[in-house]
């Protein structure tokens, strides 16, 4: 009977001491775990924050993008511009040269008679 009082102290110690690995196991385990899901607090607004800045930079992009065709349409129309006025310019030079070779026949001729 002494053996069996021994026995199961022993065991009860036992017991005790594998409660106390698992209690100490558990408190471990909860730690990892908040501090996972302070990590993952934290991903969670850094992914918010990069949405966000994603958002903006599509959007400026964008922008910048119907800017870009604006200035190229712009050019595009001062270029036309540019050539129509060197055109106007041209035909008006052709016409100067054209009355000056009438004038100078007309001096010619007066010239000659």
């Amino acid at each position: 009977m002494l053996n069996d009082n021994k026995k199961f102290c022993e065991q009860v110690k036992d017991m005790k001491k594998k409660q106390r690995e698992t209690e100490s196991m558990v408190s471990k385990m909860t730690q990892q775990n908040v501090s996972i899901k302070k990590k993952l607090d934290a991903m969670r607004e850094q992914n918010i924050c990069l949405t966000r800045d994603n958002k903006r930079l599509k959007a400026e992009t964008k922008e910048l993008a119907q800017l870009g065709l604006y200035k190229e349409k712009c050019n595009v129309e001062s270029l036309k511009a540019e050539e129509k006025e060197r055109n106007r310019q041209s035909i008006e030079r052709v016409a100067q040269i054209k009355r000056n070779a009438e004038e100078a026949k007309l001096k010619q001729k007066e010239t000659l008679t």
